[in-house]
């Protein structure tokens, strides 16, 4: 049995039309089902934003050591 082909302009319009919609996938895994299928997450700049954040208001509500 055939493998589905999974082509460029299948790829580029799903992914045009996350973008369009404010989703920026993180990862993109290729089914063997010819599905693709995307991964939302914040990015690792953002989660370390987010930490420094968190860790600022612990030590603001608890004080620094």
């Amino acid at each position: 049995m055939r493998r589905p082909t999974i082509r460029k302009t299948d790829i580029d319009a799903a992914t045009a039309s996350l973008l369009a919609r404010g989703l920026k996938p993180t990862a993109i895994d290729f089914l063997p089902s010819g599905g693709i299928r995307f991964h939302f997450g914040a990015s690792a700049k953002q989660a370390d934003e987010d930490l420094d954040r968190e860790l600022a208001e612990f030590e603001a509500q608890h004080g620094a050591s």
